[in-house]
């Protein structure tokens, strides 16, 4: 038989609207810099299946630094995190493997084409 948690939960991931209004440091905005690594990245990958992607395509300083704090978010934070301005546009050439429904991702493009996940 499984324990049941019968102490309080206290740390960031028990939350209410009011603590997430009050603040947003969930919330990451994607830079030129993460958009040009992000476009070598997929250069880099060309159109190989997900299964055979190298993952060190993506190992680029500003990603891998953003890449951490949302990890860090997801894992021992709130448990999720919104990017702000990813580039829709230049990433649709791979169709194959970015979101195969916009809800499989979450996505919510803007007018601009980016799109916040």
């Amino acid at each position: 038989m499984t324990d049941l948690r019968t102490a309080a939960v206290t740390d960031r991931s028990a939350w209410h609207r009011r603590d997430v209004e009050a603040d947003r440091s969930w919330e990451h905005e994607l830079t030129a810099t993460h958009r040009q690594e992000l476009a070598q990245a997929l250069a880099a990958i060309g159109d190989a299946p997900m299964a055979q992607m190298d993952v060190n395509a993506f190992h680029r300083p500003a990603l891998t630094e953003l890449m951490g704090r949302v990890s860090q978010e997801l894992q021992q934070g709130r448990g999720f995190a919104l990017l702000h301005g990813f580039p829709v546009e230049s990433c649709r050439y791979n169709r194959g493997w970015i979101g195969k429904s916009p809800t499989a991702t979450g996505a919510a493009t803007d007018t601009r084409g980016d799109a916040d996940f």
